[in-house]
């Protein structure tokens, strides 16, 4: 589980291990108990967003859980991994 700041004076809780662990939906019928990276019936525990430091686009945090840099949206995390690999 990870602390992330969305206000100057609030943070909110992300659990890392699954995109299920964050999501309210409780007839989920995803029966692969495997790491939900993406999933089309996600609902977020309450919405909490943030604008990305890099390119200044809105994201949701919850669906930003497997992120390295929290402060950056998922593309520009997906766009940052790539450029360290090479």
């Amino acid at each position: 589980m990870t602390r992330v700041q969305v206000g100057k004076h609030v943070m909110v809780n992300i659990k890392r291990r699954s995109l299920c662990d964050n999501c309210l939906v409780a007839s989920c019928v995803d029966l692969r108990r495997c790491r939900v990276t993406e999933c089309s019936e996600h609902v977020a525990l309450f919405l909490a967003f943030k604008k990305c430091s890099r390119c200044g686009r809105v994201f949701e945090v919850f669906s930003n859980f497997a992120a390295l840099d929290y402060d950056i949206c998922q593309e520009c995390n997906s766009d940052q991994n790539e450029q360290e690999r090479f």
